[in-house]
């Protein structure tokens, strides 16, 4: 995020320097804009909604975001770097330390920051096992609790590894 801010930073600079001077920036003058970030929609499962994430037309993941009643800006997604959660949160920082409770059962964590004023932290196969006969998943960071219902997770979960052993198709 940082670079692409400084990227487009740059290019502005160059761009009103350039007209400021009198010249016309060649193509070349010009740092190549952000990637288009594309999401296609694959199933609704469980209320949930899985999309492939591609970038420059390159799959890089697919994720799932809960039913809109749950009016929540979390996320679960797959790619070949594994299992990711991103849950909104105002949190300062770059990397947060937090917890994860599946029905109770709590796991420490680490966040990072991701997009959107998210935060995100990476699970392992056994959360994963774990949240598909679970009825809640909570975040805990500092003061902020997030709490997501799990009802036909255990689909969505399936739907996501299937998107993604596909490569978004």
């Amino acid at each position: 995020m940082i670079l692409s801010l400084l990227s487009a930073h740059l290019a502005s600079s160059i761009v009103a320097a350039s007209l400021f001077a009198g010249i016309v920036p060649s193509p070349q003058a010009t740092p190549a804009s952000d990637p288009a970030l594309v999401e296609t929609k694959v199933a609704e499962v469980s209320g949930w909604t899985v999309n492939a994430v591609s970038v420059d037309g390159q799959y890089v993941r697919c994720a799932a975001t809960p039913p809109a009643a749950v009016d929540l800006a979390a996320a679960l997604e797959k790619s070949s770097e594994g299992w990711t959660l991103l849950v909104p949160s105002a949190a300062p920082g770059d990397e947060v330390k937090g917890r994860i409770e599946v029905d109770g059962k709590t796991t420490k964590s680490t966040f990072y920051r991701m997009d959107d004023e998210r935060l995100g932290t990476f699970l392992k196969e056994g959360q994963i096992k774990a949240m598909r006969t679970a009825k809640v998943l909570t975040v805990v960071i500092g003061p902020e609790q997030t709490k997501l219902p799990l009802e036909g997770i255990s689909a969505v979960l399936t739907a996501l590894a299937a998107c993604d052993k596909k490569g978004g198709a």
